[in-house]
């Protein structure tokens, strides 16, 4: 596809619009759309489809989904509630955590607290969707101070999802080893007229933060959370290990190609998967352009934080339900990152997430002349109308730079002590 996404986007909603499609084929052409970037077109299918099919639990799932990446708060709650509202809607597993996702909660008589309890009472939940109940309740009821039972709950939900997964210590331990022990390649000859930006880390670690941020600037585009480097890992695993010279230069104009797109032109691209971390020799390879800004938090923050998530992916993220988990994959991500910071000549930026929430100005500024952007001021600009945030942290990240996200994890110690006999230091990120 050569990442004419706007172009693909656009034919998609053309055959929608023309045919009497079935739901199941609306739902995915209009996904696609999503999964292109081009959530404002997502959106407006989605109201088109509803205006036919007003009680379709899928459809108004995932338009409350994209008008929580486009910022809509309000609009994203009402289609949440009319999925939860219609028949069926108790076994669709992401629905009630993505409710408590659009607001923060500030007082114990909102009436989602009533809505979480009856629906963890439903005697016929999947474990999947009781577990998504228990994150709502614990994410409202982190909100409003209730310490004890938002651990109660977060535990329970974990413990839950935790049973459905396979995800190994030591296979991630042998995974990152390998990592390690494979050899660099030279990187393609590619020209490219832009800056490739890749930022990495632990999840909420503070990414989304960054890039939303460097986003408002009016020479950077944020593409978001790609699956564009896993997905070209993958492809480069099927090449011999020596590489084809001409093949690597095609996988390495595929990747430029995916970051441009088709749509406005700018000068800096910024992909914020995290788990990017596992790819910089790879990036090196096929991009040598880039350069990485690697984010660090206080490690028992990062993983209360993680703990606290619903992740959608759970392929990816099957370590987030336990503490021991956490750290095991933490440990493994400082190791890679140590090995490229001494291996690759990628420029790489480390950002201390409590440096940027205490100090934003000095932090972006530092950020702007590592990227050698123009400079700009980063806290006053807008965001655009139709600025892209699909992770977790769609909310958080819209809001003023505040600071009741630093320590967070003291208010748990008492009620979570697995997560200080996991992080027995005190110290920051991996």
């Amino acid at each position: 596809m050569q990442g004419k996404l706007t172009a693909a986007s656009e034919m998609m909603a053309r055959l929608l619009k023309s045919e009497t499609s079935d739901p199941d084929k609306t739902l995915s052409r209009i996904t696609f759309i999503d999964q292109c970037q081009r959530p404002q077109l997502a959106y407006q299918l989605c109201q088109h489809a509803l205006a036919k099919r007003s009680d379709d639990v899928a459809l108004h799932a995932l338009a409350g989904r994209i008008a929580l990446s486009l910022g809509r708060l309000e609009t994203s709650r009402e289609h949440y509630l009319a999925a939860l509202n219609a028949p069926g809607a108790p076994n669709t597993p992401v629905l009630l955590h993505a409710l408590s996702a659009v607001q923060r909660y500030n007082d114990k008589v909102h009436h989602d607290f009533v809505r979480f309890r009856s629906f963890l009472s439903t005697p016929q939940l999947s474990p999947t969707a009781r577990a998504s109940a228990l994150f709502a309740l614990g994410k409202a009821l982190d909100d409003i101070g209730n310490y004890p039972d938002a651990a109660k709950a977060f535990r329970e939900g974990n413990t839950l999802i935790r049973s459905t997964l396979t995800w190994s210590r030591g296979i991630w331990a042998n995974y990152v080893n390998d990592r390690i022990s494979k050899a660099l390649y030279p990187p393609a000859k590619l020209g490219i007229e832009f800056v490739p930006v890749f930022i990495v880390g632990l999840p909420r670690s503070g990414t989304t933060l960054v890039a939303e941020r460097l986003g408002r600037h009016p020479m950077v585009r944020n593409r978001d959370e790609l699956n564009l480097i896993p997905y070209m890992d993958k492809w480069r695993a099927q090449c011999p290990p020596e590489g084809d010279t001409s093949l690597v230069a095609r996988m390495a104009s595929f990747a430029a190609a995916h970051l441009r797109q088709d749509d406005a032109p700018a000068h800096w691209y910024i992909d914020k998967n995290p788990l990017n971390f596992r790819f910089l020799g790879l990036i090196h390879e096929l991009l040598p352009s880039t350069r990485i800004i690697y984010c660090k938090r206080n490690l028992r923050d990062t993983a209360l934080s993680i703990w606290q998530q619903f992740f959608a992916r759970g392929d990816d993220n099957g370590y987030a339900y336990t503490f021991e988990d956490i750290a095991a994959f933490a440990a493994g991500c400082e190791q890679l990152m140590n090995h490229w910071q001494r291996v690759l000549p990628l420029p790489i930026h480390v950002l201390e997430y409590e440096n940027l929430i205490l100090q934003p100005q000095e932090s972006l500024a530092r950020l702007q002349e590592f990227l050698d952007l123009p400079a700009a001021d980063l806290l006053s600009i807008k965001p655009a109308e139709a600025s892209l945030i699909s992770t977790s942290s769609a909310w958080q990240a819209r809001q003023s730079i505040y600071t009741t996200s630093l320590a967070r994890w003291q208010a748990y110690a008492e009620y979570i002590p697995e997560l200080l006999a996991s992080f027995p230091d005190d110290s920051s990120g991996a």
